[in-house]
């Protein structure tokens, strides 16, 4: 298996496509700033202790937009 495999295959990454899973054994959240955006998310946040990336089909200012809020709190 390779590393990068590994460490996908982890439970401390957590995937958007997983939104009905927990994130790992986490529970703590931090919110996103979008109450509806908090919705989706289980526990009703970015889950903290695990790894979350942002993909676009584009790369723009915009995914900053998506995590500011969260950012300034942390």
């Amino acid at each position: 298996m390779s590393r990068l495999s590994s460490v996908l295959a982890s439970p401390a990454v957590w995937r958007a496509d997983q939104l009905s899973e927990a994130a790992g054994d986490s529970t703590a959240v931090c919110s996103t700033g979008f109450m509806t955006l908090n919705d989706y998310f289980p526990g009703g946040g970015w889950p903290l202790g695990v790894m979350v990336e942002v993909l676009q089909a584009q790369a723009s200012h915009h995914d900053w937009q998506l995590l500011l809020p969260a950012l300034s709190v942390l």
